[in-house]
């Protein structure tokens, strides 16, 4: 057993969601702070950090697993101060679950170390079936909670290592794990710098790749992606600043210009 199962097969032995008590309440920094209509999931495997979630500062530790629901802040990237972390990132884009394990080294460097694009659906099904109920109760306790999900994420912790077990388990394309990354951050900070350091290539390469798997740019994608994010935020109500934040433009003013040069509608 090598040491990322090993984190895996600890489990998750600790939820925190929007019902849990909330600590060290601060007010958002939009610019440093993300919203999205896709729920994610963060397991804690390794290391201590602390991580802004629900207008909360919350001290994360190896098995916790964080609910992040749709539009609810939370943290965007990682803290100069942040290191030596494993982190796995869960993302229910398009009707199906991602997965990302990442290590952030010194200085809250990111390395991309595996994905996982094929959950089973049977088990996606469970998990967001059970998330869903407990989104559209207003208050819960800690045991409901528990009594919903942690079998499900704990399920989902066990599937990766059977997963990672499989001797035919074809890496996934490089066009996969770039538009699954873009999706994933609604194409903020998706510079080619950014991108190519995520998939371990050059970005001469990606961009001919990607291009070539897909029929688009990679810039292309990005302005589509953000053209759709733009769209639901403006049906959940955020305004143009918020967007432009979540979107990394500095300015409500540049993202006002950038939607009149690629024709996206107010």
């Amino acid at each position: 057993m090598d040491f990322l199962d090993e984190m895996l097969s600890r489990g998750c032995s600790r939820i925190v969601s929007r019902f849990s008590p909330r600590k060290n309440i601060v007010k958002s920094d939009a610019g440093a702070n993300s919203g999205h209509p896709h729920e994610e999931i963060l397991f804690v495997l390794s290391g201590r950090s602390e991580y802004f979630f629900n207008n909360s500062i919350y001290q994360l530790e190896p098995g916790m697993a964080l609910l992040v629901d749709s539009w609810l802040p939370h943290g965007f990237g990682y803290k100069s101060i942040d290191h030596d972390l494993l982190h796995c990132w869960c993302y229910y884009t398009n009707g199906k679950w991602t997965v990302s394990v990442i290590e952030v080294g010194a200085r809250g460097k990111i390395t991309v170390k595996e994905v996982f694009l094929h959950l089973p659906q049977e088990l996606s099904m469970l998990l967001i079936g059970r998330w869903r109920k407990l989104f559209v109760r207003e208050s819960a306790d800690q045991e409901t909670v528990n009594k919903l999900l942690l079998l499900p994420l704990n399920l989902l912790l066990n599937e990766l290592m059977i997963l990672r077990s499989e001797p035919h388990n074809e890496p996934p394309a490089v066009s996969e794990l770039l538009k699954t990354f873009i999706c994933n951050c609604n194409g903020r900070n998706c510079s080619l710098d950014k991108l190519a350091s995520v998939v371990g290539l050059s970005r001469c390469h990606i961009a001919h790749i990607f291009h070539k798997e897909t029929g688009v740019t990679i810039g292309d994608f990005i302005n589509s992606v953000r053209s759709k994010y733009i769209k639901h935020a403006e049906k959940y109500g955020l305004s143009r600043k918020e967007i432009a934040s979540e979107l990394g433009f500095s300015s409500a003013g540049a993202l006002g210009n950038w939607m009149r040069k690629h024709n996206v509608e107010d």
